[in-house]
């Protein structure tokens, strides 16, 4: 991923904060942030991706039988 500029990515996400924005939001508000990039250099698609895996490893429970009774 050496064709990402991170500044940019950062500038406008940053423009996308507002008070009381959870912490999800925000990695949603960034993967967008990347596809939509990706129309610079694929990389970006690559990047949103990754953070959007992410994101969902941290809402998934960590025991398997939980998540089985939820999909249940």
């Amino acid at each position: 991923m050496d064709f990402l500029c991170l500044d940019v990515i950062t500038e406008k996400v940053y423009k996308g904060i507002y008070n009381g924005i959870k912490t999800s939001e925000l990695d949603t508000l960034s993967a967008e942030t990347c596809a939509y990039m990706s129309i610079v250099h694929p990389d970006y698609s690559k990047l949103a991706s990754r953070i959007e895996i992410s994101n969902l490893h941290k809402e998934t429970d960590d025991d398997y039988m939980k998540v089985l009774d939820t999909l249940d």
